[in-house]
């Protein structure tokens, strides 16, 4: 009898324990599934379970004057972080921001990383202020942790409004939305946040209507190259070369500028395709410039930085320059100095090497963001571009002009030419003219 007892007991006790064993087991499993294993916060899918139950509470859906907002958003330039600073401190500044977010969880709001530097959450919103105190917040709860204010700060957000009680809007939806409002702020400097509405639908919409005509306009020949000329102001005025300017002359939609399909381009494949596109262009009418008689001018054409790191990048534009016969010396290819946020020192070795295929290589808006003393020093450049900003009327055009005549003066010495963009008034042509002379 007492053997059966203990039988029983035995059984009853590894039944428990299996049970136990199993619900450990399921909630290990529900975490897994459910949360973000380097922050600690929701992952997607967690994140839409519990949304569903948040947003569907009776005291909500009952209510037509409860707004909350669905936000989207991420770190700007967050690849930097990783390149510039290590994969740990990449990961530390997602950590601060999950702490963040958890330290404003609460009944009225929810949170979760998507996926890299994006997160997303959802909260009642009363008014915009609410918005703008969130971005101070989490500005000041990094620099408290450690993290100096720094371009990758900027935080752009995406934000849509809803009320859960207007009616039936799956998660995906207003996530959907959120982000479209998302890749318009990152459009903006510095941290932001757009609001959905219905024009950023008709922009999408519209972007994908010049996405999907792109291809065949190049094929058709509807970009045109239009030359803006350069003057040496030392030389009587002389035009000594010309800069080459998309512009997409489309049968149906007129003239488009740059500023309403190069950003669009740059999201895709097709800036590296427009690249090519207007470099063998250029050199098809530098050749054709020659047969006729024209005397040999630089021709500069610009290059985007997915164009730069394109593994035949340099084979390529060195075949289609020996295609159309074009002389060494002549042909000068324009890299933004954003570019130099990628790989400054693969973006020096590709400079030797255009170099010695018989390129020029400049710098393009020099001074607009990542300048540095030792962009000069450390990188082999031809020629020196100075942003136009350093052209605005500033309060104090004497410190303005120190700086700008001494970028020169150590251009100069350098021996790198420099061009100053956007220059409008005959006061600045003077001043620039002297600043050479000195």
């Amino acid at each position: 009898m007492l053997i059966i007892v203990v039988a029983c007991g035995l059984f009853i006790w590894l039944m428990s324990r299996q049970r136990k064993m199993a619900v450990n087991n399921q909630r290990m499993l529900m975490k897994l599934a459910y949360s973000d294993s380097l922050t600690g916060l929701r992952n997607f899918a967690g994140f839409k379970r519990e949304a569903e139950i948040f947003l569907n509470r009776p005291e909500l859906t009952r209510s037509e004057l409860t707004a909350y907002v669905l936000w989207y958003g991420d770190l700007r330039n967050f690849k930097l972080i990783n390149d510039v600073l290590g994969y740990e401190e990449g990961d530390r500044l997602l950590r601060l921001v999950a702490e963040f977010l958890r330290t404003v969880e609460g009944s009225d709001c929810i949170s979760c990383r998507i996926a890299a530097d994006s997160f997303a959450g959802i909260t009642r919103c009363v008014d915009t202020r609410v918005l703008d105190r969130g971005l101070c917040q989490i500005k000041e709860y990094m620099r408290n942790s450690g993290m100096d204010e720094q371009p990758f700060m900027e935080i752009p957000v995406g934000v849509y409004r809803f009320r859960p009680g207007d009616g039936k809007q799956s998660l995906d939806v207003l996530v959907n939305y959120a982000n479209m409002a998302h890749k318009i702020a990152k459009e903006r400097p510095g941290s932001s946040y757009v609001f959905y509405d219905d024009s950023i639908r008709r922009r999408m919409l519209e972007d994908s209507a010049l996405e999907a005509e792109a291809e065949a306009a190049m094929a058709d020949d509807e970009f045109k190259l239009y030359m803006q000329p350069k003057i040496d102001i030392q030389n009587g005025n002389r035009i000594t070369g010309a800069e080459v300017l998309a512009r997409w002359l489309s049968p149906g939609r007129g003239m488009i500028l740059p500023g309403n399909f190069i950003p669009l381009f740059e999201k895709s494949e097709l800036i590296v395709k427009l690249d090519r596109y207007m470099f063998e262009h250029a050199c098809r009418w530098y050749r054709i410039h020659l047969e006729r008689g024209g005397s040999p001018v630089s021709l500069a054409v610009n290059v985007s930085k997915a164009g730069l790191f394109q593994n035949d990048f340099v084979d390529f534009y060195t075949d289609i320059k020996d295609k159309y016969s074009v002389p060494d010396g002549v042909l000068e290819l324009e890299f933004t100095e954003s570019i130099l946020a990628a790989d400054t020192e693969l973006f020096a070795e590709l400079v030797v090497n255009l170099n010695a295929r018989g390129f020029i290589c400049s710098l393009d808006d020099y001074g607009s963001g990542y300048s540095s003393l030792n962009l000069l020093k450390n990188l082999p450049i031809d020629v020196l571009k100075l942003d136009i900003l350093f052209f605005h009327k500033s309060r104090d055009i004497r410190r303005e002009r120190i700086v700008v005549s001494n970028v020169i003066n150590m251009a100069r010495e350098l021996n790198i030419k420099t061009i100053a963009e956007g220059v409008e008034d005959m006061d600045t042509v003077e001043f620039l003219r002297k600043a050479a002379a000195m």
